[in-house]
């Protein structure tokens, strides 16, 4: 009797574990962040990995592959900041082909 008691709580305890990992949000992990209004227009934001502010990335291939942090309000045209490796600062890089394969950084209002 002792030993089913067990056993049922043990099996309380793991399967109430495993429903909490699959119902996590992820809260604990690393996640991307992409501002409201950005990576709008075909394969804009494909690859990305850094971070992206509102309004940003918008264009073809606007950020494409894009690993470095872009500002609000950048990379706004085809091509804008692709393969961005730096730190691009709000309000910049705004015309096609602008800022491509940056590996260094982009102040606010440059490049527009």
């Amino acid at each position: 009797m002792l030993l089913r008691q067990f056993f049922g709580a043990a099996l309380f305890v793991v399967g109430t574990l495993l429903l909490a990992a699959f119902a996590s949000d992820g809260a604990g992990a690393s996640t991307q962040k992409i501002g409201e209004g950005s990576c709008m227009g075909e394969r804009a934001c494909e690859g990305l990995t850094g971070r992206v502010g509102v309004n940003s990335c918008l264009g073809f291939e606007a950020c494409l592959g894009s690993t470095g942090r872009v500002g609000d309000n950048s990379c706004r045209g085809d091509f804008a900041c692709r393969n961005n490796r730096g730190r691009i600062g709000d309000d910049s890089c705004n015309f096609s082909s602008t800022c491509p394969a940056n590996n260094g950084r982009i102040g606010n209002d440059a490049c527009r």
